[in-house]
């Protein structure tokens, strides 16, 4: 006993420990941006079609403010939006959340360089604020004169006449500082233009969106244009230029009605989106006619993504590139209505044109060698879908209440029918009693122990035939009854377990009546809940510690955002080649607080793997036990009382198998009842501890019930040694009537 108290204690600990170590490597995960919802529009003549560059002072590659000025020579457009900053401690910083962004404040870095050049050639830009990553800087301020000081200083900075908002979740308290805030800084700046951008459904703007908007005139501020993000609908289902329309009729009419009357900005994300709808070469062509018949500003996500991906066409997402067949910039070229750009020379997809300008180098030129075929972006299966306020994924809940281990379907019993639990909750007689192969092989068994059974009494009847004294007629007796009570088992074995079941799955919804009487308990930790249901979930709901099956995926697709683009393409790459092609989801942890989730979320479905496995090996147990049980009470007719042992192999294998579970799921039930109350950290800026305390619960409740096989002495390897046991006394007891009766 003593040891299984400190293994408990080591797993205890070994599951702290794993959500500390990763926490360890954050300073060496490379940072990047992700969250493509933020998205905005421009204001302005030269507004009408105005393209997102996403820039990062840090970034010595995709997202260089070098590239504002390289875009103006390879494209001849002069207008873009720059997304976007957000807030460090009321500073404004550019990154969206990328903290390799935070030691470089607005102004002290080179996009002020690039912006003056645009300016000299006659263009202009916007500055978008918000985004789906990072603080908005209407929250990092706390109060309406610091926030406006902010956003006067980069109005100042980067001598801007455009302003964007991308308000991705509505926060009415640091909105209507930001409204506040906007109408100071239009007083103070005649001419101001002001952008907000939203996410959309096809029925256009949601309801806490409308009131976003509402609260801005409230507040007295002017907005020139409405911009809706017009992509991530969910999974994909018709035409996508059509859906866009949708959008657009739909927040036309949110706009007449509240009422108000800016100007419409759409921006679709070109190519393959997050939710893999396509946004074609043939769609941008209908948008562009559409939005000039109704004088509809356009941009797109993004300039840097406007070429064809390495790996071609198809796959998920990327942030470098559109996942479609293209030349460099064609969607730039449809949207901006020219025929022909300039020509572009790019790396990843050969020459296109002429050579670049300029002296080219004398003599021969080395031999280029040729590359590896490079790998297509791909993802483990996730179900998550788009959330409908725009807050990025949520699970599905009409896939997940099909989970196989923890899912919704119905169990109907001997005298009832209970609301499902998956695997996890009940025994489903589709997997034992009720499976066409189960039922056919126990037919067979059953003839098999009537065999087993015959010789004893032709033996019984041969001792009454013989018996000459009251001695020899009571061992004949004697031997009857155990005849009467084998063949009688034998007979209503199959009965008998699928009334075990029955009982069992009546105890389990038991446990689960009680357990909605007596709920997950509500436990804060810095006002954030731990998450022991899902969102959308019932409170009975198992599955924030017991992660779905279809959401395994989701886990390892968000874990490796924790190590870097170049040791999953360089390291891991050339090892197993297919793995390069996840390097699309590497580097996108955006803080410690971030790292921790991802770290504890991949440690719970690796947990919940393993139960998986506990569970089908209780499904196959007993189905061994169920195939067996006729020949197990058969041996109970052999004389001699050489059958009892193997009968009671069998009941001791079946019953700790079947209540198993049981015991699993009362622990999942009360032990985060009996935890004590977790401690609100103080001070606790960049979230870890409240990042491990929040994922401490779920681990630790999944890792107690994972050892209950091994407390019951039904870990895997006793379980079948035991059922190995069950089945070789059968052998014996046969052997041994064999050997008296010869």
């Amino acid at each position: 006993m003593k040891h299984k108290r400190l293994y408990l204690i080591g797993l205890s600990a070994f599951a702290l420990i794993s959500l500390l170590l990763p926490a360890s490597i954050a300073s060496a995960a490379k940072l990047s941006y992700r969250a493509i919802a933020g998205i905005n529009a421009g204001q302005a003549n030269g507004f009408s079609f105005a393209p997102y560059i996403f820039v990062n002072p840090a970034s010595t590659t995709d997202n260089n403010p070098n590239n504002i000025i390289d875009a103006v020579k390879k494209t001849g457009l002069k207008y873009y939006k720059l997304a976007f900053i957000t807030g460090n401690g009321c500073q404004g910083i550019w990154g969206a959340g990328d903290s390799t962004a935070q030691t470089t404040p607005v102004g002290q870095d080179s996009i002020k360089t690039n912006i003056d050049q645009l300016h000299k050639q006659g263009g202009d830009v916007a500055i978008t604020f918000g985004g789906a990553a990072g603080t908005d800087l209407a929250q990092a301020c706390q109060d309406v004169p610091s926030l406006q000081k902010q956003y006067q200083n980069i109005i100042d900075t980067y001598q801007v006449k455009h302003l964007e908002f991308s308000i991705i979740n509505a926060d009415t308290t640091s909105g209507d500082r930001r409204d506040q805030a906007l109408a100071a800084l239009q007083k103070a700046n005649p001419g101001l233009s002001i952008t907000y951008t939203f996410p959309v459904t096809t029925a256009g703007l949601t309801q806490d969106k409308v009131q976003v908007l509402q609260n801005a005139l409230k507040n007295g501020v002017k907005i020139d244009v409405v911009n809706i993000m017009t992509f991530d609908y969910g999974p994909p289902s018709g035409d996508m230029e059509t859906q866009v329309e949708q959008s657009v009729q739909g927040t036309q009419k949110q706009l007449a009605a509240i009422p108000m009357s800016p100007v419409l900005s759409i921006t679709p994300m070109i190519g393959m989106t997050d939710q893999h709808e396509t946004f074609s070469l043939d769609d941008a062509h209908k948008l562009r006619d559409f939005a000039q018949q109704h004088n509809y500003q356009l941009s797109m996500w993004t300039v840097g993504r406007d070429k064809a991906c390495p790996g071609g066409a198809g796959g998920p997402a990327s942030p470098t590139c559109s996942g479609v067949s293209e030349t460099p910039f064609q969607f730039v070229g449809i949207f901006k209505g020219l025929t022909n750009l300039p020509a572009v020379i790019d790396p990843n997809q050969g020459t296109t044109g002429s050579p670049p300008p300029g002296p080219q180098p004398a003599g021969p030129q080395p031999t280029p060698q040729p590359a590896g075929p490079p790998q297509p972006d791909w993802a483990f299966p996730c179900s998550d879908i788009p959330s409908a306020t725009g807050g990025g994924l949520r699970p599905d809940e009409k896939t997940i209440s099909q989970d196989w281990l923890s899912g919704d379907v119905p169990v109907v019993t001997q005298n009832a029918t209970f609301s499902g639990g998956g695997r996890l909750f009940y025994t489903y007689s589709n997997d034992t009693e009720n499976l066409p192969q189960i039922r056919t092989l126990f037919g067979i068994m059953q003839v098999l122990a009537f065999f087993l059974i015959t010789p004893t009494i032709l033996l019984v009847g041969y001792q009454f035939m013989l018996g000459a004294s009251m001695f020899r007629y009571a061992g004949a007796l004697e031997g009857l009854s155990h005849v009467a009570l084998g063949a009688l088992a034998v007979g209503v074995s199959f009965e008998l377990v699928h009334m075990l079941v029955s009982f069992e799955n009546s105890v389990i919804a038991g446990i689960v009546a009680l357990h909605d009487e007596h709920p997950f308990p509500k436990t804060l930790i810095n006002g954030v809940p731990v998450p022991y249901i899902l969102r959308g979930d019932p409170p009975t709901s198992y599955r924030g510690i017991v992660m779905p099956m279809s959401r395994w995926g989701c886990a390892v697709n968000d874990f490796m955002g924790i190590v870097s683009v170049s040791f999953v393409t360089n390291t891991l790459g050339s090892i197993i080649p297919l793995i390069g092609g996840l390097a699309h989801l590497a580097g996108l942890v955006t803080n410690m607080s971030d790292l921790i989730r991802r770290s504890g979320e991949m440690l719970l479905a690796i947990l919940s793997c393993v139960l998986w496995v506990q569970v089908f090996l209780r499904i196959i147990l007993l189905n061994y036990y169920l195939l067996t049980a006729p020949l197990a009470f058969g041996c109970w007719a052999l004389p001699g009382g050489i059958g009892q042992n193997v009968v009671r192999l069998w009941c001791k294998g079946f019953f700790t198998v079947l209540f198993m579970q049981v015991v699993q799921l009362f622990i999942l039930s009360t032990l985060p009842l009996l935890m004590p109350s977790m401690p609100q950290i103080a001070g606790d800026g960049l979230g870890i501890m409240q990042g491990l305390l929040l994922q401490f619960p779920l681990i630790l409740s999944l890792s107690v019930a994972l050892l209950v096989p091994r407390i019951l002495g039904a870990s895997a390897a006793k379980a079948f040694g035991m059922a190995g046991s069950m089945a070789g006394g059968v052998v014996v007891a046969v052997g041994s009537t064999a050997s008296r009766m010869g």
